[in-house]
């Protein structure tokens, strides 16, 4: 049995660890013994049926997290603006059912609004058993009226997407539509676009040139330095640096792989210079797009939706490990929703 409190109102994702699989603590947030306060939920998963109660007997828990509860849920297929529905009281929520055939999917959830500017819809991607897969915050980069959640389908079955207000506010013009991408793995063979050095400096750049919805690139390079400044966490190295621009408003999938996981730290950042100069190489800049592609996982991935007809800026480098280890970044343009032209 396992057991999971989250609160989104403080900005946390997980605000509980567990001891073990019995017992579940809050977190001192502020180090003088201060619970969290907010919007909680509560839930327990298990394999089979097990009993579980709470220690404290005069609490009474309403289960509305878990899938189940819901009845006569939409079905979502591919598309734009395959749902329209509003979050219309404080508190309420609204569950879909979605359907993924191959496993290892690339699957986009975008909430567009079409009402209320209070509103801020919150995107959760559950599996079957009511877990979350992804959560994502009000968005606030490329597009600042959409919601997006992304993520893999490691295995086919249904999904289920849950959408509701950031503060668990709710109104009748809280109204929004939901884009969906479902994309199955390619089976195309992708474009080698080998690194061409040097490409550090900004008038050095690699153009990878315009890409139109199918582009699957398999860009290759070599950092010949790793490092980063212990001060600023800034990468010190070699910066294998990329500009491109989309044909047309879309999704694109990107992972970073390379051949020694456990020597090496390979990231990349994703910059948008029509807001000035990109400081490439810089890990806390204004100009980032917001890829989360630099982590201390293997390998770096990322789904993310951008705006055709404007450049941005990738870069690769090596955060440390050996110098001259190679990488590859796979790059692939998503057809179909969501489009935001």
């Amino acid at each position: 049995m396992t057991l999971q409190l989250e609160n989104f109102t403080i900005g946390q994702d997980t605000v509980v660890c567990c001891t073990d699989e019995t017992q579940v603590a809050l977190f001192d947030f502020d180090g003088e013994g201060a619970a969290p306060r907010g919007w909680f939920f509560f839930g327990v998963n298990s394999s089979g049926s097990q009993t579980w109660g709470l220690a404290n007997g005069a609490e009474e828990v309403q289960d509305t997290f878990e899938v189940a509860p819901a009845t006569d849920m939409q079905s979502l297929t591919s598309g734009a603006g395959v749902a329209s529905n509003a979050i219309a009281a404080e508190n309420d929520f609204n569950l879909y059912s979605l359907e993924v055939v191959e496993a290892n999917s690339l699957v986009s959830v975008a909430a567009v609004t079409t009402g209320s500017a209070t509103f801020q819809p919150w995107i959760w991607v559950l599996g079957a058993n009511g877990m979350d897969i992804e959560a994502i915050n009000p968005y606030e980069g490329e597009v600042s009226d959409a919601n997006f959640a992304n993520f893999v389908a490691e295995e086919a079955g249904t999904y289920y997407v849950r959408v509701m207000d950031k503060e668990s506010a709710g109104a009748t013009d809280f109204t929004y539509d939901l884009d969906v991408l479902v994309s199955a793995p390619s089976d195309a063979a992708p474009t080698d676009v080998p690194e061409v050095e040097d490409n550090d400096a900004a008038a050095d750049w690699q153009d990878l040139g315009v890409l139109d919805v199918g582009a699957n690139l398999a860009i290759t390079g070599t950092s010949t330095t790793a490092g980063y400044n212990q001060d600023t966490y800034d990468w010190t190295g070699d910066l294998d640096v990329f500009t491109f621009s989309l044909a047309a408003s879309g999704t694109v999938a990107m992972e970073l792989v390379w051949p020694n996981e456990e020597t090496n730290d390979f990231d990349a950042m994703l910059y948008d210079p029509t807001l000035g100069t990109p400081d490439v190489g810089t890990i806390d800049s204004e100009y980032d797009v917001g890829l989360g592609m630099a982590s201390v996982d293997y390998p770096e991935q990322s789904t993310i939706q951008l705006l055709g007809g404007k450049e941005y800026v990738l870069m690769v480098a090596n955060w440390e490990g050996d110098a001259g280890a190679a990488w590859t970044l796979n790059l692939q343009v998503l057809g179909g929703a969501p489009t935001f032209d």
